[in-house]
């Protein structure tokens, strides 16, 4: 009995032995708490950590996508030939390394110049386009303005041309109603008719006169009384 307790008692001791074995340093790290608030970053050594590791990102991936558009000066002296050959590197007139072409810049700038030719002539075909429009709308109100005169003219034309007929209509239905008075009022005035006969009567009988002999013509004449009172007496 005492044989089974201690054989348990030292299989219980074994599994432990192993099982704090198996466990991490830091389970048993009693001032991990300490340590961590003692090398915790703060907030902006954070935020520095991060804006240098996102640039550095940002010039390995610049490094790998422009590889091919290095500056000759660069390569040169990154593979160690210039001073392999014994010549000094390149300086500016200030004496500094001389800088490699960025291309990065380069191509910003001719962004930058590009967009401000579309601009300009962005800004240029509006403003042609508005000056356009506005010699447009203006051309079609001075049109209008034109026509609303011509029209005012040709209103006052029109009354002043109505108000004449209707006073020529009065006075026509005037001058009728007196007619009718007077061929009311004077029963002997000969009617249309017999003095459109007459007429003819007249106008037949001068005919008939024109087919005379000339002697008889002249005795008829009115005017040659003389004529007609000498040659009677024979």
């Amino acid at each position: 009995m005492s044989s089974a307790s201690d054989a348990s008692r030292s299989e219980r001791g074994r599994w432990a032995s192993q099982s704090e074995e198996a466990r991490p340093a830091w389970v048993a790290d009693v001032n991990a708490d300490e340590r961590r608030k003692k090398y915790a970053l703060s907030e902006e050594e954070y935020a520095n950590k991060m804006a240098s590791r996102v640039s550095k990102h940002l010039r390995e991936v610049r490094l790998e996508k422009y590889a091919q558009f290095e500056d000759e000066l660069e390569r040169l002296t990154a593979d160690g030939s210039a001073s392999d050959s014994g010549e000094d590197t390149p300086r500016d007139c200030d004496g500094d390394h001389a800088e490699g072409f960025d291309l990065d810049m380069a191509l910003f700038w001719a962004r930058r110049r590009a967009d401000a030719v579309r601009a300009t002539e962005l800004r240029s075909a509006t403003a042609i386009e508005e000056a356009e429009r506005e010699s447009r709308a203006t051309r079609a109100e001075t049109e209008s303005e034109a026509l609303r005169r011509a029209l005012s003219r040709e209103k006052s034309l029109n009354d002043r041309l109505t108000a004449e007929l209707e006073k020529k209509t009065k006075e026509i239905e005037r001058l009728r109603s007196q007619l009718a008075k007077a061929r009311l009022f004077n029963p002997e005035r000969e009617s249309p008719q017999r003095e459109f006969s007459a007429r003819y009567r007249q106008a037949r009988n001068r005919k008939l006169e024109d087919d005379l002999p000339l002697f008889t013509q002249l005795r008829r004449s009115s005017g040659d009384t003389w004529f007609t009172r000498r040659t009677s007496r024979y």
